[in-house]
């Protein structure tokens, strides 16, 4: 994702280039001007053209289905169908049900705790996860052996089963933190 991506997604409001990252630093610091966010404005840039911007359309056209196969379908009516390959249909299933379920929680709170529920389903209880990372890291073969690997090998209700998973500790834990002490330095 680029920078225009990002601002063209919601994700990001400005675009300041790495190179002007240290003086804008300093000029927070330095408390340069009264406000701030007119501080970050002055050393802003315009990122230049979103791809995502002219690729929205059928983006939206695309995932707007809620299944898997109505998405495969709608790709390979695109001929984008490869954007697809090689990815785990454990994973596309999970993700495409979390996102369905974050549009029906009330805020960014609960959609960031399933998120990091999900994070720790993953990483705690699927194969699919190390099975990428070493294809894409380790052995760099790039040609992971997903568990299934096929969207129609999916067990029922294993969308419904991550969701429902809660991690030991939960993302908004109150209790304080017991790990090695934290500083500035």
């Amino acid at each position: 994702m680029t920078a225009a991506d990002a601002i063209h997604a919601g994700f990001a409001d400005l675009f300041v280039p790495s190179d002007r990252i240290e003086s804008l630093r300093q000029a927070l610091v330095a408390g340069a001007g009264s406000n701030p966010v007119e501080t970050v404005r002055s050393f802003a840039q315009t990122p230049g053209a979103s791809v995502l911007a002219a690729e929205q359309e059928w983006i939206d056209d695309v995932f707007s289905a809620d299944d898997l196969d109505e998405i495969s379908r709608r790709l390979a009516a695109t001929g984008r169908v490869e954007l697809l390959a090689g990815l785990s249909p454990m994973s596309m299933a999970v993700t495409l049900e979390s996102i369905c379920s974050a549009r029906r929680l009330p805020g960014i709170r609960e959609a960031l705790a399933q998120e990091y529920a999900l994070v720790d389903w993953f990483v705690t209880t699927q194969p699919d996860l190390p099975e990428g990372i070493r294809a894409q890291l380790v052995h760099k073969d790039r040609d992971p052996r997903w568990s299934p690997p096929r969207i129609e090998d999916l067990p029922a209700g294993l969308a419904a089963r991550a969701l429902a998973h809660r991690p030991r500790r939960p993302l908004w834990d109150e209790r304080p933190f017991s790990g090695p002490a934290l500083s500035d330095e």
